[in-house]
């Protein structure tokens, strides 16, 4: 499976001892059936408790990937990305113009949309209804997936093409209230 990344489980967030860490994984193999499900065998969510002073580390593996574009070819690179948490209200909606664009102005708002839709903790915003999603589940991590789309193409353009697959779409990491059990699931419209 692709390790997507770690999430500490923020006490102030979600009332529970520190020291949880989630772990979030999915199946790499692009013909996987089910990668959307929460309990369909093709994604994990690990929760561990550490201990003071410690944090378990992951090892090997499928990483994710940057894509760079030179002469007009794409070169992928892993990549690591760290983010640190920004405690804030949460908009009541995003405004999408409804007047024809050009490419670049689609791709700018397109990759605003995708940074608006990463976060941590909250409510989910669901593309479809979030029904597969458990009851009782809290939201820990929602994470768009922003793949490079036809449009651009220009030389020397860094950005981030994600390798997991959610589709067109956004991957919650749902975590029950003790935060000792976690869900990976996936809608797009």
């Amino acid at each position: 499976m692709l390790f997507i990344g770690q999430v500490v489980i923020e006490p102030a967030l979600f009332q529970v001892p520190p020291g949880r860490i989630a772990y979030v994984f999915i199946t790499e193999d692009p013909r996987a059936d089910e990668t959307w499900e929460p309990r369909g065998e093709e994604n994990a969510v690990i929760i561990q408790q550490t201990q003071p002073g410690r944090q378990p580390v992951t090892s090997g593996g499928p990483k994710l990937t940057e894509t760079i574009w030179r002469d007009g070819k794409p070169i992928r690179l892993d990549i690591e990305l760290e983010a640190t948490l920004e405690f804030r209200a949460e908009p009541d909606h995003i405004e999408i113009p409804t007047t024809p664009l050009s490419p670049n102005a689609r791709h700018k708002i397109g990759l605003q949309l995708a940074i608006n839709e990463q976060k941590i903790g909250g409510t989910p915003h669901w593309i479809q209804t979030g029904d597969r999603a458990p009851k009782g589940f809290k939201l820990l991590l929602q994470l768009s997936n922003s793949p490079v789309t036809d449009d651009v193409s220009a030389d020397n353009e860094r950005m981030l093409n994600p390798n997991y697959n959610f589709g067109t779409g956004t991957g919650y990491v749902m975590i029950n209230p003790a935060a000792t059990e976690g869900v990976l699931l996936w809608e797009c419209d």
